[in-house]
């Protein structure tokens, strides 16, 4: 299989950098018209992305957006800015390592207080922060009240993660 190129994507779609929208601009048999959108929705365990087939190969919206725009694929991850893994207008699109993309998402499905990064710990009747960098889990202490561990969590993922920080 070859490689694919901005040339060839550039000739087979039309990228519209405000909207994030791929419109197919050749016909052929196995896909839809010239001017139809392009891709269709995946569910996947990280949420529901947009992939597109160009020539017989799956990819990620995002992924093919940036290589539209900057001729090259991103190194990494692409993150989306906002969270909306289905917006990707290229001024919402980022490169970023596994780690920072993690980061900038909401609190885990099995978080038990659906604050991201805090919990309780039952045997000591204290709230618990961590935080996750590069695989390896940071304790950041036990505190009194839910607001003293969510307060240290936040100032901890900003410490870390900069611009990708989110917030709890």
């Amino acid at each position: 299989m070859t490689e694919l190129t901005q040339e060839r994507l550039k000739y087979l779609l039309d990228y519209e950098p405000e909207t994030g929208i791929f419109r197919w601009r050749v016909s052929a048999p196995s896909r839809p018209k010239p001017g139809k959108r392009a891709g269709c929705l995946k569910e996947t365990e990280c949420g529901t992305y947009r992939v597109i087939r160009v020539d017989d190969r799956l990819y990620r919206s995002a992924r093919l957006a940036w290589f539209y725009v900057h001729g090259r694929w991103p190194v990494g991850d692409t993150d989306h800015r906002d969270t909306d893994k289905l917006n990707d207008a290229i001024g919402n699109l980022r490169e970023a390592t596994r780690s920072q993309n993690n980061i900038n998402g909401p609190a885990h499905a099995h978080s038990e207080l659906g604050i991201r990064g805090v919990g309780i710990d039952k045997e000591r009747g204290k709230y618990r922060a961590q935080i996750m960098k590069n695989g390896k889990n940071h304790m950041l202490g036990r505190f009194d009240t839910l607001e003293e561990a969510r307060a240290a969590r936040n100032r901890a993922v900003v410490d870390m993660y900069g611009e990708f920080a989110r917030l709890s």
